[in-house]
């Protein structure tokens, strides 16, 4: 519709993990929905393309250099050079079905990239700021492998980057 003006970003929902879980969401689910609206087996092949095109997009935004767009939160930062920004925009990032899912030879750097991506789709900014590290990241109650952010590492991000503000 308006290609310049209008941008998806991708969000946990949008994992396979959350669109595809019949247990917890059963017929809420997309991948259900999907299977009642085409059937079971045309159903599933619209799940698995829908999945493969939510793995294509974007997992973050920009607008006028401004403003900083994410549905969850920030990549964690852990020290030395940030080159964050620069990783999530690589041409060659990995699309993954799931965040959770995780290869059994996945490299580290697989597993780096893959964190950054659960960092910006599952993140959340922290009531409490005690717990957090010095970066201002510290662990998510809602699981393994989510973390929560403060202030700390929101000024560090901004500063940074030279944006003004986040919209997650």
């Amino acid at each position: 519709i308006a290609p310049d003006k209008i941008m998806l970003l991708r969000g946990n929902h949008e994992d396979t993990l959350v669109s595809g879980d019949l247990g917890n969401y059963g017929s809420t689910s997309f991948r259900a929905q999907c299977r009642n609206l085409f059937g079971p087996i045309l159903g599933e092949d619209v799940w698995n393309k829908a999945s493969n095109a939510f793995a294509s997009l974007p997992l973050t935004g920009s607008i006028d250099h401004k403003i900083f767009c994410t549905h969850g939160g920030l990549p964690r930062y852990l020290g030395g050079p940030d080159k964050r920004l620069a990783e999530l925009s690589r041409e060659d990032f990995p699309r993954f079905l799931s965040f959770f899912q995780v290869p059994e030879d996945e490299t580290p750097e697989q597993q780096r990239l893959r964190q950054m991506g659960t960092d910006t789709c599952w993140a959340d900014p922290a009531d409490d700021e005690r717990m957090l590290d010095q970066f201002g990241f510290g662990a998510n109650p809602r699981g393994q492998g989510v973390i929560l952010f403060g202030s700390e590492a929101v000024d560090h991000f901004l500063d940074t980057y030279g944006y003004e503000m986040i919209l997650d």
